[in-house]
């Protein structure tokens, strides 16, 4: 077996007292551990939240690929986010006077 010269041992001495040091300090220290806890619990909220922005890009990136290929998608996006209409739709324009009492009770119930 290769034996270990001199300086290699007093840099593995080292990192091992730079470790214990460590160990030491996270258990020993007033707020060591509970410093511990509160990276391990903002590492959890952090991949939480990454795994959300990865459902949304996957989400988006389905949306992206049915616009540019879906004619039908892309109909029905135009008309529901831009107010498009078609040649031979009828436009019902309703004014707040039309609705009757009774439906306005139902709708202040329901607020």
């Amino acid at each position: 077996m290769k034996r270990l010269t001199q300086f290699q041992i007093v840099i593995l001495g080292s990192a091992a007292m730079i470790a214990l040091a460590i160990v030491l300090h996270t258990f020993f220290a007033p707020d060591g551990w509970q410093q511990r806890q509160k990276v391990r619990d903002d590492l959890k909220q952090l991949e939480n939240e990454n795994q959300q922005l990865e459902t949304q890009i996957t989400t988006l990136k389905q949306e992206i690929r049915a616009l540019r290929t879906n004619p039908k998608y892309q109909e029905r996006t135009i008309r529901n986010e831009l107010g498009y209409v078609k040649k031979d739709d009828i436009i019902l324009e309703l004014s707040p006077d039309s609705i009757n009492t009774s439906q306005k009770k139902n709708l202040q119930r329901n607020d």
